[in-house]
C-alpha cells in the first residue's frame, strides 16, 4: 500500500509539471498515465458554480464515464472557431464543452457513475451531498469575473418564470450587492440557483456549512487549481489527464487584476464564510494524502 502511493503522488507531480506544456496543433493529446484506476468509482454528481472552473467537468466526466484513453476534448475556441464546430459543440444549454461532452460519449451507453444533469449550472438537488464534487472560488473574484464574463448584465431568477435582465454598465458595486448575486455558491449548495434573489436564512446557512464541509464527496479550491486535481485522484482514484486538467479550456475574457473594488463586496454575502469552510476541508482533506505516504 504505502508503495502504491508513493508512485500515485509521483505520478501526480509528474502529470501537473506535463499539464502546463502547450498541446500540439491546437488540440488537446490525452495523458496516457493511470492513477489509482483500480480503485472502485463512486457515483458522482458534478456541482457547477458558475466561474468556478469549467475544465473541472472534464476531471468528473472522465471519472464517471468510460471515455477512450485516447479521446481529444475540444476548448471553447476551438468549438467556436467555425460556424461548423460551433454546432458540433453547443446544444440548448450553450455550455459548449459539457454539451459536447454529453454527445461523443452519452451517459446512458458510457457513464455508470455520472449522476446527472452535467450541463448547465443547476443546484444541488436534496439528498445528493454524499455525491458532490464542487470547486469553489474567492467570493469577490467569482463576483467580479461573473459581472465581466456577462457583460454587466445580471439574469435575475425568481421562481420559475423567465429571467429578468438588469443591465448594471459599470457599476460594479451595485451589481456585487444585489441580492440575486450575493452568496451565489451558499446558493446552489443549497438547491437554489446562482442568480436566484432567495434569502438565505441561519438555519439554511448552517446547513450548507455542514454539507461542504463534511458531506460532499469532493471539495476544491479554484486558486489551488493543481492541488484540487491532484487532490481528487488522491481521495478518489481515476486517471490523470493532464492536458485537459491543468489547460483552462475556457478563459475569461479579462485579467484577474487587484483587488480593486473589494469592499463592494456585500457584508450579507455568505459565501465568505462557506469559502472559509471549504478552505479548512480542503486543508484537512490535503493532510490525509500526505499522511498516506508518511
Amino acid at each position: 500500500m504505502l508503495h502504491r502511493n508513493i508512485a500515485l503522488l509521483c505520478c501526480l507531480w509528474i502529470a501537473h509539471i506535463a499539464g502546463f506544456q502547450s498541446a500540439r496543433n491546437n488540440s488537446l493529446h490525452i495523458s496516457d498515465s493511470t492513477l489509482g484506476s483500480d480503485a472502485p468509482r463512486r457515483s458522482i454528481r458534478w456541482l457547477h458554480c458558475q466561474k468556478c472552473g469549467t475544465t473541472f467537468g472534464n476531471t468528473v466526466y472522465d471519472y464517471a464515464c468510460q471515455i477512450p484513453l485516447q479521446a481529444a476534448m475540444p476548448t471553447v475556441q476551438q468549438c467556436r472557431s467555425t460556424h461548423k464546430k460551433e454546432r458540433a459543440c453547443r446544444g440548448k444549454t450553450g455550455q459548449p464543452i459539457e454539451e459536447y461532452l454529453l454527445k461523443m460519449w452519452p451517459p446512458e451507453k458510457f457513464c455508470d457513475n455520472l449522476i446527472l444533469p452535467f450541463a448547465g449550472h443547476s443546484g444541488l438537488g436534496e439528498g445528493t451531498a454524499h455525491n458532490a464534487a464542487a470547486i469553489f472560488r474567492e467570493p469577490f473574484q467569482r463576483s467580479r469575473s461573473h459581472f465581466f464574463f456577462d457583460k454587466q448584465v445580471l439574469w435575475v431568477r425568481n421562481g420559475r418564470g423567465p429571467p429578468q435582465r438588469l443591465d448594471f454598465k459599470s457599476r460594479l458595486e451595485d451589481y456585487m450587492k444585489h441580492p440575486a448575486v450575493v452568496s451565489c455558491q451558499t446558493k446552489m449548495v443549497l438547491g437554489h440557483h446562482c442568480n436566484s434573489d432567495h434569502l438565505i436564512s441561519d438555519a439554511e446557512f448552517s446547513t450548507a456549512i455542514q454539507l461542504v464541509e463534511h458531506e460532499f464527496l469532493f471539495v476544491g479550491v479554484f486558486e489551488e487549481w493543481a492541488k484540487s486535481i491532484d487532490l481528487f485522484h488522491c481521495l478518489l482514484g481515476g486517471r490523470s489527464r493532464p492536458q485537459i486538467e491543468y489547460t483552462n479550456t475556457r478563459p475569461s475574457n479579462h485579467a484577474a487584476g487587484p483587488d480593486t473594488g473589494r469592499s463592494s463586496l456585500s457584508s450579507e454575502d455568505r459565501d465568505v464564510a462557506l469559502y472559509e469552510a471549504v478552505t479548512r476541508r480542503f486543508s484537512r482533506d490535503l493532510q490525509r494524502c500526505l499522511d498516506l505516504v508518511q
